[in-house]
């Protein structure tokens, strides 16, 4: 007991009191958010009140790819986008249903007996998706 009653502290090779002080701000700027909240309403009205570029404002129109114009029984759609971007549209539950049994071998036929969905209706909804660029045919 004696030999650890003789052992000296010795004080550490910094600041205790600036290492605390920069350990607990290190600590709050972990805990901060890495973006700033986005309110995306706010956005969407932006979004619909700002004037669309004419051709004299210097901006180019992206267009999408020609939508198909007659859609044939043994035509085989498939997604031009991931599956997982599809929910940043805006989709009916018709043509959610249609897309999840687009797989890229089915064909307009196959997707009809699947869905339920009259060879009108489904010609109409993929005219409308190829418009968007979400879906093509071969």
């Amino acid at each position: 007991m004696a030999r650890n009653a003789e052992r000296i502290t010795t004080p550490p090779p910094f600041d205790p009191t600036t290492f605390a002080r920069q350990a607990e701000a290190d600590n709050r700027a972990s805990q901060l958010p890495t973006t700033p909240a986005i309110d995306l309403e706010a956005c969407r009205a932006a979004m619909r009140e700002a004037p669309l570029p004419t051709p004299h404002s210097g901006f180019r129109i992206a267009r999408a790819p020609s939508a198909p114009s007659i859609v044939s029984d043994d035509d085989s759609p498939y997604l031009l986008v991931s599956r997982a971007d599809l929910e940043w549209f805006e989709l009916d539950d018709e043509t959610a249903r249609v897309l999840l049994n687009i797989d890229g071998v089915k064909t307009v036929d196959e997707l009809r007996a699947a869905t339920g969905v009259s060879f009108e209706r489904l010609a109409s909804i993929l005219t409308g998706l190829a418009t968007q660029a979400i879906v093509n045919v071969r």
